[in-house]
């Protein structure tokens, strides 16, 4: 399963793909958002090349642990490029733990497909 994953910005949308057995992760580009969430060449060529089955994005917290109005905006936006694309959308609980998400996916050995928090 490819996953793409997506740290969405106003201004800029950084995109990495994941490795076909979910192992690895690697940084393909980083587009204007207006690129990514207008549909535009680049982007969908880059869909095209990769070919993922889930849309990943991260969901910014405050300070406080907490969703906020960065939140609501940055899943709106995934939700968006989510439904153009077709794809199933899966939110990490911020982008900071992306990384760290798929570094414990591969110490459990699990997929990208399964949830984490069962262990």
């Amino acid at each position: 399963m490819v996953a793409l994953a997506l740290d969405i910005g106003e201004t800029r949308i950084g995109i990495a793909v994941s490795s076909r057995d979910g192992k690895m992760a690697m940084p393909v580009k980083v587009l204007p958002a207006a690129e990514v969430t207008g549909m535009a060449k680049t982007f969908r060529y880059l869909v095209e090349d990769y070919e993922p089955d889930i849309l990943v994005s991260g969901r910014p917290l405050t300070m406080a642990g907490e969703p906020g109005p960065q939140a609501e905006r940055v899943a709106a936006v995934a939700q968006k490029i989510a439904d153009e694309l077709d794809l199933p959308l899966e939110f990490e609980r911020s982008q900071h733990y992306l990384q760290m998400d798929l570094l414990l996916r591969l110490h459990h050995h699990l997929r990208l497909d399964q949830r984490l928090d069962r262990y």
